[in-house]
C-alpha cells in the first residue's frame, strides 16, 4: 500500500480555559462519517465522505497523528467507504463494514504499527456497526442495510485468525458500545428507518462468551457509550419520531446499580474518556438526516458523580472523537452555517487535560523504565531509574480502546502492583515527579 509523510500543523493556536488546553491540527481535507481507532500513541481515522467537485464521494484515506512525534502519516483502506467501524484489539486496528457507493460492505481492513496489514469480510455486508474488543477477541455486533437491520456478531481471534459468528438477542442497527472489565455492553439501537427503537442492551461475557441483558431506562437508537472509572455511561440518541434524546443511563458496575441523568443539549454525541473523565462532544439530531449540530461538550466526573459543560471551538455534528492518554481529539465532522447545509471540516480538534500533562514525557521501551516479568498475571514491578523513592507515584493502566482500567498509587518504596485485569495488552502510564513514564505491559 502507499504511504506518504505529511508535515504536521500541530499547535496552530493554543488556548488556555479551565484546567485544560485546547491545541488545532488538520486532515489533508474536510471530512465526515470517519470511523476513529487508536493504536499506542497514534490515533487513526479512515474512510469517510469528502466533496469530489460538485457531489459527495466515498474515501480511501486512513490519516494517522503520531502524539509522540507531532507529525501526521497516511495508509490507505482496500475500499473507499464512510461509517466504516473502528476498533482496536492487541497489537491491531480494524475498520469494519460501512457503505462504499453507497452499497453496503463486508470489507474489514487491518493495521498495525507499520501500516496495512491485510483484509478480510465480515459474513454480512452493513454499516453502523458496533465494535468490541477484549483480550484475543474483537466483535461486530449488529448493523444493516438500507432494506434490512442484524442481530448477526461476527467474532474475530487475533491468535488463531479465526472468524466465528454469534448473535443478538434481536436485529438492529446504530447501537452504542462500552467494553468494562470482561464485559461487552450493546444498547439501544433502531430498525431500518428508525421507525422503531429499542431499549435493550446486550452484554456479552468474553470469558464464558455467554449473554445476558438488561433495559435501558429510555428505547433509543445512536445512543453513544464510554467508561469512567468501574460505571458504563449511555447517553443521547434519538427517539422514533426523530426527536432528540438528552436521557444518560449510568451503570455501577461494583455495585450493580442503575441511575439516570441528562445532558446540557439533547442529542447524539460522539465520546471518549480521558484520565477517567468522560466527555460527551458535538453531536446532532437525526431525522432521516443529521442536522444542528452543536459546540457542547457534556463533562461526567464518574468519582464526584458530576457533571459540567465545556464549549468545542467549532460547531459539529457527525465528528470522530477518540482519545490517547491525557489528549481528547475531535476530527473532522459537519459545521452547519444553514442548517442542513454546511461544510465539512478538516479541523482536529484537542484537548488536553493539563492536571496530566504538564511533566515531560520519556517514551517507552528505553532503559529508564522496566516492568517485569512480561507477560504477567497480573503481579509486576516497577524500576525506574531516576526514583526518588521517598516520593509516591501514580501509576494508570489503560487499555488499547484508550479506557483508564486501573488507578494506584504507589506509597514510599513500594513499587509492586497486583493487577486483576483480563488477559491482554494495556498501556502503563506512570507520573512521578518531573517525568512520566509508558510501557506496554501484557497480562495473560
Amino acid at each position: 500500500m502507499k504511504k506518504i509523510t505529511l508535515l504536521s500543523a500541530f499547535l496552530l493556536y493554543t488556548v488556555l480555559i479551565s484546567y485544560g488546553q485546547w491545541s488545532t491540527t488538520y486532515l489533508s481535507q474536510g471530512t465526515v462519517r470517519m470511523g476513529g481507532a487508536v493504536l499506542g500513541s497514534k490515533a487513526y481515522f479512515a474512510g469517510g465522505l469528502i466533496v469530489g467537485g460538485s457531489d459527495w464521494v466515498d474515501t480511501d484515506k486512513v490519516e494517522i497523528y503520531d502524539m509522540e512525534t507531532g507529525q501526521w502519516h497516511m495508509d490507505y483502506l482496500s475500499q473507499s467507504r464512510q461509517i466504516t467501524t473502528g476498533v482496536t484489539c492487541g497489537d491491531f486496528v480494524f475498520f469494519a463494514g460501512g457503505m462504499s457507493n453507497w452499497v453496503s460492505s463486508s470489507r474489514v481492513d487491518i493495521f498495525n504499527d507499520l501500516g496495512f496489514w491485510g483484509d478480510a469480510e465480515l459474513s454480512v455486508p452493513r454499516f453502523a456497526i458496533s465494535a468490541a474488543s477484549n483480550g484475543n477477541l474483537v466483535l461486530f455486533a449488529g448493523g444493516g442495510s438500507f432494506t434490512e437491520v442484524y442481530d448477526v456478531v461476527d467474532i474475530y481471534n487475533i491468535n488463531t485468525q479465526q472468524w466465528s459468528t454469534d448473535h443478538l438477542s434481536i436485529p438492529r442497527t446504530s447501537m452504542a458500545c462500552a467494553v468494562l472489565g470482561d464485559l461487552a455492553f450493546f444498547a439501544g439501537g433502531m430498525n431500518v428507518d428508525n421507525s422503531e427503537v429499542y431499549d435493550r442492551i446486550d452484554i456479552f461475557n468474553f470469558t464464558t462468551g455467554t449473554w445476558d441483558t438488561k433495559t435501558l431506562s429510555q428505547a433509543r437508537s445512536f445512543p453513544t457509550a464510554t467508561v469512567a472509572q468501574n460505571k458504563v455511561i449511555f447517553a443521547g440518541g434519538s427517539l422514533s419520531n426523530g426527536v432528540a434524546s438528552d436521557r444518560v443511563d449510568i451503570y455501577d458496575y461494583d455495585n450493580n446499580t442503575w441511575e439516570t441523568a441528562s445532558l446540557s443539549v439533547a442529542r447524539s454525541a460522539a465520546t471518549a474518556t480521558v484520565c477517567g473523565i468522560a466527555y460527551f462532544v458535538g453531536g446532532g439530531i437525526f431525522d432521516q438526516g443529521w442536522t444542528y449540530g452543536t459546540d457542547a461538550i457534556d463533562v461526567y466526573d464518574p468519582v464526584a458523580n458530576s457533571w459540567s459543560v465545556m464549549t468545542l471551538p467549532t460547531i459539529v455534528t457527525e465528528n470522530t472523537v477518540v482519545a490517547i492518554d491525557s489528549t481528547l481529539f475531535s476530527a473532522g465532522g459537519f459545521f452547519e452555517n444553514n442548517p442542513p447545509y454546511g461544510i465539512p471540516l478538516n479541523t482536529v480538534e484537542m484537548y488536553t487535560n493539563c492536571v496530566y500533562s504538564h511533566t515531560p514525557t520519556i517514551k517507552s521501551g528505553n532503559d529508564l523504565f522496566e516492568v517485569y516479568p512480561i507477560p504477567s498475571a497480573g503481579n509486576i514491578h516497577l524500576e525506574l531509574s531516576h526514583d526518588n523513592k521517598q516520593k509516591p507515584l501514580c501509576a494508570f493502566i489503560y487499555n488499547m480502546q484508550g479506557q483508564e482500567v486501573h488507578k494506584q498509587t504507589l506509597l514510599n518504596s513500594d513499587r509492586e502492583m497486583n493487577l486483576q485485569l483480563p488477559a491482554g495488552i494495556f498501556m502503563l502510564k506512570v507520573i512521578s515527579e518531573d517525568r512520566v513514564y509508558s510501557k506496554l505491559i501484557m497480562i495473560q
